[in-house]
């Protein structure tokens, strides 16, 4: 975690080594969690997000 600041046009420069370890290039996910964001690389977003979607749909399977 780290604590950052918005620039005067109100953009936020995330550090390299966040930008590193979330594997972050060109693009992006941002995603509001309370009171703080997350920014993810948008392939592991969506795997996380379809791992999460087969959970569910095990668990509340009704048949």
């Amino acid at each position: 975690m780290s604590e950052v600041s918005l620039d005067s046009a109100g953009r936020v420069l995330v550090p390299r080594k966040m930008l590193e370890y979330a594997s972050l290039e060109k693009e992006g996910v941002i995603v509001g969690l309370g009171d703080r964001l997350e920014i993810w690389n948008p392939k592991a977003y969506r795997s996380v997000q379809d791992e999460d979607i087969d959970t569910l749909e095990q668990e509340f399977l009704i048949e």
